[in-house]
């Protein structure tokens, strides 16, 4: 603790040396000193929000005020509104501590638990074969479904195949929690959650998807936190080098791929994603083929450059996006309260809205895309839900509504996924989920939770009555000899 306030006041020192505000300053000093509450908060309670919680605020605010400060550059510029941008993140990091509160009250007396991890490693083995073949299948069809079509159209089952598909770190988590426990600690990988990390990334490498690439390799990190593992210096050393391979390789030649036609066959896609990769290799023939279009993307975004010119990979690490919404509708109108309540309608299946001759209302982030950019054609603008709950009804939506509906959201993956402690499942759900509050609607959130959730229960309690009953017929077989 007192060397997080250590580093807490030299930032502030530091952001102060290089001119920002001290309005600024303050409010920025009072988002590093609160966040180890609600994280102490969520440890104590053994709840998935300690990750949740650092993570979005790393996200939205930590990470880009240290590179700030590398860059030389006042925190408070590349910003139309930073003050009150960074108040309501404050706002937003005090809902997280009132949820944090009260979840450590709750959750002592919350017994339900729907899915319930098995220690056995040879159900683990099994069951990550399973989940693993399972997530191809749904690869496979999704690509086989959407194959040529530029707007994927609804029906065809591509809901649930795609939830299947998003079920392969679900197999890294076993793996690696099979691992550990065979090895008593000792041993933390195998072949087997090689296998799955390396394909986790050549999914998100072929499906154009960046954080799908790199769920297999978070899962197994965060598998082992579960399990007890304890963070090492060579653990920040890995980071560092992680984020310098996506800031110079993964980031372009992911924002390249996108450039592909769908009309392209499988075997054209990874030949053409193949040839993308050698360039980015080679600096001329790069700039030649790519530099320049994408170069011309990035300035299109031209409020979400923090840094003052195109970052890539860091520009997904700053309050930018944020402060779009806030900068719009701090003077406009805000859409409503009513509007909290649209994403419960995700709880209602499309058949009924369209036998009633009704549409599905619209969600956080099409609203705020639509409102700042009437004309575009940007899609998912990753705006989080602070940026939502502010166009909504302004920062007392943030704070109130924020408080409410993460104390909701912890609480639900709580009771279907358990404590993070010895626990693979959870394990799986925070990597699923890491990122969604700051980049996801809450309609996206709602949906997620339960759609995904219903396709990872109706897959794990497959797998325990299909491998119990394998092990119960086995053991039949023996007692007849």
């Amino acid at each position: 603790m007192l060397i997080w306030v250590g580093i807490s006041v030299v930032t502030a020192l530091l952001q102060l040396a290089l001119g920002t505000s001290v309005q600024f300053v303050t409010l920025s000093l009072a988002i590093f000193l609160l966040l180890p509450f609600p994280l102490r908060l969520f440890w104590t309670s053994d709840n998935v929000g300690v990750f949740l919680t650092m993570v979005t605020l790393g996200k939205l605010f930590i990470v880009s005020q240290w590179i700030k400060i590398i860059l030389a550059q006042a925190a408070d510029t590349h910003l139309a509104e930073p003050n009150e941008t960074a108040l309501t993140l404050l706002l937003g990091l005090l809902a997280f501590t009132v949820a944090a509160a009260l979840l450590s009250r709750v959750l002592p007396s919350l017994r339900l638990r729907v899915l319930k991890p098995s220690g056995d490693p040879g159900f683990l083995g099994r069951f990550g074969w399973f989940t693993f073949a399972l997530s191809c299948l749904g690869f496979f069809m999704r690509r086989w479904l959407t194959q040529g079509i530029e707007d994927i159209p609804a029906g065809h089952g591509l809901v649930f195949w795609n939830y299947l598909m998003l079920l392969m770190p679900m197999s890294t988590a076993a793996f690696t929690a099979r691992c550990i426990l065979q090895s008593s600690g000792r041993r933390r990988i195998d072949l087997p959650v090689i296998v799955t990390i390396l394909g986790c990334f050549l999914v998100g490498l072929i499906d154009n998807t960046r954080s799908f690439m790199l769920s297999g390799l978070l899962t197994f990190v965060i598998t082992q936190i579960c399990y007890g593992a304890r963070a090492r210096y060579s653990h920040l050393l890995i980071l560092v080098a992680g984020s310098f391979v996506m800031q110079r390789y993964l980031f372009p030649i992911v924002d390249a791929q996108r450039g592909l036609s769908r009309d392209l066959s499988v075997v054209e896609y990874l030949e053409r994603t193949v040839q993308i990769i050698l360039d980015v290799f080679d600096y001329e023939t790069w700039q030649n083929n790519y530099g320049h279009r994408l170069l011309e993307t990035y300035m299109s975004f031209l409020t979400r450059l923090y840094y003052g010119d195109p970052f890539g990979f860091l520009d997904r690490f700053t309050p930018s996006q944020l402060d779009e919404s806030v900068s719009f509708f701090i003077d406009t109108e805000k859409l409503g309260v009513s509007y909290i309540f649209y994403p419960m309608t995700r709880i209602i299946p499309n058949v009924i809205f369209t036998s009633l001759g009704m549409e599905r209302p619209i969600f956080g982030g099409q609203i705020i895309q639509a409102s700042i950019f009437p004309n575009s054609e940007y899609s998912n603008p990753n705006y989080g839900i602070f940026a939502e709950l502010y166009a909504y009804s302004g920062n007392y939506g943030v704070f109130f509504a924020g408080s409410l509906f993460i104390f909701m959201l912890l609480a639900v993956f709580h009771i279907f996924y358990g404590g993070f402690r010895n626990n693979y499942l959870a394990a799986f759900c925070i990597s699923s989920y890491l990122f969604v509050l700051a980049d996801a609607d809450m309609g996206e959130m709602v949906g997620r939770t339960l759609e995904q959730g219903f396709v990872c229960a109706l897959v794990y309690f497959a797998a325990r009555l299909l491998f119990r009953a394998r092990l119960t017929t086995a053991s039949m077989a023996d007692s007849s000899k």
